[in-house]
């Protein structure tokens, strides 16, 4: 949700929502490895898989790759959001700070 409200802000500020491709990419590959994380660790959990062991068997091996695909995705889409964002909010300073102080001797 705070993300959500963060590219909802950069969009008034720059007057047009971020609608470019990768930013259609980004939330669903968010989203989709948070599922595949999820759904990968209750799976572990429905097979017995051990947490806390020094070795998996071979059968366990198949949930450990896919988890570790979905946070891959997860680390990569909340990548994506926090240069997306902090992008923004540096772009917004930098235009607001660009006006010498004419908008404060309007005052």
């Amino acid at each position: 949700m705070a993300l959500a409200l963060m590219f909802h802000v950069l969009g008034r500020s720059a007057g047009a929502p971020p609608n470019t491709g990768s930013d259609r990419l980004g939330p669903p590959a968010f989203a989709i490895g948070g599922l595949i994380f999820v759904l990968s660790f209750l799976d572990a959990g429905r097979l017995s898989v051990a947490r806390r062991m020094d070795a998996h068997l071979p059968a366990w091996i198949r949930t450990d790759k896919f988890g570790s695909i979905g946070a891959l995705l997860v680390v990569l889409g909340m990548l994506y959001f926090s240069v997306r964002i902090t992008a923004g909010l540096l772009k917004t300073s930098v235009h607001e700070g660009s006006g010498n102080g004419t908008a404060n001797a309007a005052r």
